[in-house]
């Protein structure tokens, strides 16, 4: 025997020797199972590897001292050089393959590639428990928390997820990680989770430079991730957003997302939310058009970019770049531009323009699309609101007329209307009405016309009651009064004393409209203030 372990010894690779003895020592001493590998050379030089796990074959001989070990070894040639290879590869590329175990403590990293030494900049520990340590280090409490959060969730779940992290390096400086994990199973009752990280950081710059240089331009930036579980996650909204959805926009990033999505129209909702899915999922670019409602009813329109986000772990995300396009759809409108068109093409309903002056009402633009859906070539200006107006069913004009007159009192309106084409068929319509007062006291109506023929109808009304009696709505005193009624009533209500708000909250309107009327009032009395204007009307006789 003690040649043959002298022979067993010999053949061992001279570079594994040493540990090979020192581990069998060590066992003997301590009465431990013990698992080595190392190689030898065979006969023909060419080397091989040896795995072999033993363990005490009985108690130990108190008078020799000698303890007996028993175990198996078995040539793993094939899988070691697998595994070389596969650690050959890992430690070429920018990933990094790391292995975190749930202890009660909580999650501990127990393995991990060598090409984590270049993102920390330091050596990585062999020992499992300190490499568990020096990453702990690297991560300040909230991005730990963070991260423990996620691979909590992905442990629950079974599936994998990716957040990105901040880590701090022992010479001060921050690097942005990717970590993309997945639960792999478990060992020893423990959860497993595996995960590829990588390096993210200049990405990250260039993006925060690319915000940088946008936040000093009109476009808004918007970024967004697409979870595992179908929700979206906001990364980065511009603060130009705020000018554009007429509202601050909240500190938190769930916040932001759900003041922009509810800053869309509802009518555009759906496609712009499919749409950006089909950029994640497909990875190619995509362009539209939407529209965003502001608090104080004013449609904006929105021409997107969406591209797919390039994170450095693959396109798990979008940006959209946003640009408001309101000003081109009202210069286009007006004088008959062609690019308006090309703005308003992703929207599948009709756009109009209606400018209501002393002379009467002109309809000043109708895309192509409103005069499609009652079948009807596109008419001249001067005749098309008389040609809009005759395809009105006869017993809807009545409602269209009032519709019509409210939105000129200021009241942002929506009626479904039933109209007749030319060969009898019957469509039903939903035309949106916002007003906007002008410098020249003409009103201007711009809104859309949407074919909703089949679509039940709303279950609330879609245009605002007349105002309740008793709220100072009478008619004017004298034939030459300037004001209209509603400017009136609202003039009378502040020379009660109220404010804004309770002028908006009396008559059922918004608070924007009732601005509006402020603003002609004083215009038409030729007053300076409100209390100005209260007084010329008493004395007019306008008011009492």
């Amino acid at each position: 025997p003690p040649a043959r372990a002298a022979a067993w010894l010999a053949a061992v690779h001279p570079e594994d020797r040493d540990g090979l003895v020192l581990a069998l020592a060590g066992a003997a001493r301590s009465g431990a199972a013990v698992e080595v590998r190392h190689r030898v050379a065979g006969p023909d030089g060419a080397l091989r590897v040896l795995s072999g796990r033993f363990a005490p074959a009985g108690d130990r001989d108190e008078t020799s001292g000698v303890r007996r070990y028993a175990g198996l070894i078995a040539d793993v040639t094939t899988a070691a050089d697998g595994e070389g290879r596969l650690a050959r590869v890992l430690d070429a590329v920018e990933d990094v393959v790391v292995e975190a175990v749930r202890e009660p403590e909580g999650w501990a990293v127990g393995f991990a590639t060598a090409g984590l030494a270049r993102i920390v900049g330091a050596p990585v520990p062999e020992v499992p428990a300190e490499l568990a340590a020096m990453v702990r280090g690297l991560l300040p409490p909230e991005q730990r928390a963070r991260l423990a959060a996620e691979l909590d969730a992905v442990a629950a779940r079974g599936d994998s997820s990716s957040v990105v992290v901040r880590v701090v390096r022992p010479d001060g400086g921050s690097r942005w990680l990717r970590v993309t994990a997945a639960r792999t199973g478990t060992r020893d009752g423990r959860v497993v989770v595996g995960a590829v990280v990588r390096d993210i950081t200049e990405l990250r710059r260039a993006r925060e430079g690319l915000r940088v240089a946008l936040e000093s331009v009109s476009d808004i930036v918007r970024e967004a991730r697409l979870r595992p579980d179908g929700t979206w996650e906001l990364l980065y909204l511009s603060a130009v957003a705020e000018r554009l959805l007429g509202r601050p926009l909240p500190e938190s990033a769930p916040e932001r997302l759900a003041a922009h999505a509810a800053a869309v129209h509802p009518d555009d909702a759906a496609d712009l939310d499919a749409r950006a899915r089909a950029v994640v999922s497909q990875g190619v670019p995509d362009t539209l058009v939407y529209r965003v409602l502001r608090p104080d009813g004013e449609m904006r329109w929105v021409r997107a970019a969406l591209s797919p986000l390039d994170d450095g772990a693959g396109g798990v995300g979008l940006t959209e770049v946003a640009t408001d396009v309101s000003d081109l759809v009202a210069a286009g409108g007006r004088a008959g531009d062609a690019r308006l068109e090309g703005v308003i093409a992703g929207i599948g309903e009709a756009v109009y323009e209606l400018r209501v002056d002393d002379a009467g009402g002109r309809l000043t633009y109708a895309s192509p699309r409103m005069w499609s859906i009652i079948g009807v070539p596109p008419p001249p200006t001067e005749s098309a609101l008389a040609v809009w107006d005759g395809a009105v069913h006869p017993r809807d004009r009545q409602r269209a007329d009032d519709a019509m007159a409210r939105a000129l009192e200021g009241v942002p309106l929506t009626v479904d209307l039933r109209m007749v084409r030319p060969d009898g068929e019957i469509r039903t319509v939903r035309l949106t009405a916002r007003p906007r007062l002008l410098p020249d006291g003409a009103t201007l109506v711009a809104g859309t016309v949407a074919d909703v023929t089949g679509e039940p109808a709303p279950a609330l009304p879609l245009a605002l009651p007349a105002p309740p009696a008793g709220d100072g709505v009478r008619p004017a005193p004298a034939e030459d009064c300037p004001l209209t009624e509603r400017q009136l009533a609202v003039l009378r209500l502040i020379g009660e004393g109220a404010g804004t708000e309770e002028v908006a909250r009396r008559l059922g309107i918004r608070s924007v409209t009732v601005a509006n009327h402020v603003a002609a009032v004083l215009r038409r009395l030729e007053a300076r203030s409100r209390l100005e204007a209260v007084a010329k009307a008493r004395q007019a006789g306008y008011i009492r």
